[in-house]
């Protein structure tokens, strides 16, 4: 089976969270602000609009063993969602849980807002996942975040369009080149871009890093932290300058540079292009169409055999430390945190693949393309972590974002971009 694999696959990576838990249907325990058994049996959330059909089914599930629990959950759009988290949370209005992400390199990472004290600790008993993934969502040895499924970024590919143009997926860096010129050829295009959206220009170079950066040199973060390397010195280098090549050699649509995420997504879904370089966790956005994708990695060199996935946790639940009741919301992430119900929330949220249920470690996710693709690249250890994760703070994303937006219109140069992200790395993170 899958499961027997992954756990041969990994076993020095594998690790297991285990703490005192409270079992489904015993949630009168002490919480953050009242204590004791009068503690109040409500819990407040605060998601990402896109995931409410499969954050539905969980609490239907929850509420039916913990029938007195009362549920409120206020559904966002997920740029509103990095805005409303620091502010709520310095302003004492926070809900009880809310979707954060992994790492330090955002304005909601779970290790930036640990570090500042508006988090309490998870204690999920028997939760098991490998330590690359747990690493990033643990602050000072505690756990501050869960994802119940995990993402991939890489090319993606509209399989239908990809047929039809009878062209295979590059391999190699030459192919990719070769690959956007003979969808040219073909009246389309390789791959869907949208600038406009701020975020859209960190995923090409997101993609091409995990071979280019991290696999030539797996302590690269170390020695960033260190002091001993820096990004204009480094691989980044290569990483900024092919995704330029691949502007100059049109892989992405005329006038791209106008285009957003909502672009990419339609582009995606209806065939207009082969593919997208993004994450595998847009795809649920996109199969409304019916249509039916396939991931894999975006080479950067000649050897297929450095290609590398990047594979991270989707949009942890964090617990804010001044909930009203701690203790019940530890019980959710519990609950949620078992087999089927990451298998129930990544099929629902992802009915055509996409997302990589937690538990994957201990239970057979659907079979899909893109949940095989990250099985295998997990399987062999030739996944990465997206790169902001370890960054001290939220500047260095937005540096490298708002830097490549302007590089690909030709404003600035990459030597200025990795620049902006050094001056920004400098400055440190909120524990230093």
């Amino acid at each position: 089976m899958h499961s027997n694999a992954r756990k041969r696959a990994l076993p020095a990576a594998a690790v297991i969270v285990t703490a005192a838990l409270m079992t489904a249907g015993c949630a009168g325990g002490t919480g953050g602000g009242d204590a004791g058994a009068d503690a109040p049996q409500e819990l407040t959330i605060m998601w990402e609009s896109g995931g409410k059909e499969a954050l539905d089914l969980v609490i239907k599930e929850f509420k039916a063993v913990n029938p007195d629990v009362k549920v409120t959950v206020e559904y966002l759009d997920g740029q509103v969602i990095k805005t409303q988290v620091p502010t709520r949370l310095a302003a004492g209005t926070a809900p009880d849980l809310f979707r954060t992400e992994a790492g330090s390199g955002t304005t909601t990472a779970t290790q930036i807002l640990a570090a500042r004290g508006y988090l309490a600790p998870i204690e999920i008993e028997g939760l098991e996942l490998p330590e690359s993934i747990t690493a990033t969502m643990t602050y000072e040895n505690e756990l501050y975040g869960f994802a119940p499924v995990l993402q991939s970024l890489g090319q993606v590919f509209n399989d239908e369009a990809l047929t039809a143009s009878g062209l295979s997926v590059p391999e190699t860096w030459d192919d990719v080149l070769t690959f956007c010129a003979d969808a040219r050829a073909l009246g389309t295009y390789a791959y869907a871009q949208g600038p406009v959206s701020l975020h859209e220009n960190q995923t090409t170079p997101y993609a091409l890093s995990g071979e280019l950066v991290f696999e030539p040199d797996p302590d690269f973060d170390a020695q960033m932290a260190d002091g001993k390397v820096r990004f204009p010195d480094s691989n980044w280098v290569k990483v900024l300058d092919r995704t330029l090549e691949m502007v100059d050699g049109e892989c992405f649509p005329d006038g791209f540079e106008g285009n957003d995420m909502t672009a990419v997504l339609d582009s995606l879904a209806t065939g207009k292009g082969l593919g997208m370089v993004g994450y595998s966790s847009y795809l649920p956005y996109a199969s409304g169409s019916g249509a039916t994708f396939s991931i894999y990695p975006l080479p950067a060199s000649d050897d297929p055999e450095d290609s590398r996935l990047l594979v991270a946790p989707a949009q942890p639940f964090a617990i804010n430390a001044k909930a009203k009741n701690v203790e019940l919301a530890q019980e959710f992430l519990s609950f949620l945190a078992q087999p089927e119900m990451t298998q129930l929330y990544a099929d629902t949220l992802a009915p055509t693949g996409g997302l990589l249920p937690a538990s994957y470690l201990t239970q057979d996710p659907s079979q899909t393309q893109v949940n095989d693709m990250m099985l295998k690249y997990l399987d062999e250890e030739r996944t990465f972590q997206f790169p902001d994760a370890t960054w001290p703070n939220p500047e260095v994303q937005l540096a490298l974002q708002s830097g490549m937006q302007e590089a690909i219109q030709g404003k600035r140069s990459v030597e200025d971009v990795l620049n902006a992200m050094q001056q920004a790395y400098d400055q440190g993170g909120p524990a230093d």
